[in-house]
C-alpha cells in the first residue's frame, strides 16, 4: 500500500489507516487474547475498523471473518 507522503484530510488519514490495518490481515486474533493483556493491544485497531465501517459504510471494516 502506497501511502501519500503529504497533508492528509481527518477524512483522508482514517480512510487510509483503516485500509492499512485491512491489509495487515492478522490470521490467529485468537492468539492475542490467550496471552496476558495483549487483547487491549487490539482494542484500538479493532475500534478503529468499526468507526470506519459505521462511518463510511463499509461492512469489511465491521465483518471481520
Amino acid at each position: 500500500m502506497e501511502i501519500k507522503y503529504q497533508q492528509l484530510s481527518m477524512e483522508e488519514a482514517l480512510k487510509t489507516y483503516a485500509e492499512w490495518l485491512m491489509e495487515q490481515g492478522i490470521k490467529s486474533p485468537e492468539f492475542f487474547f490467550d496471552n496476558h493483556g495483549e487483547w487491549y493491544m487490539l482494542s484500538y485497531p479493532l475500534r478503529t475498523l468499526m468507526l470506519c465501517g459505521k462511518l463510511y459504510g463499509k461492512k469489511e471494516y465491521i465483518d471481520l471473518k
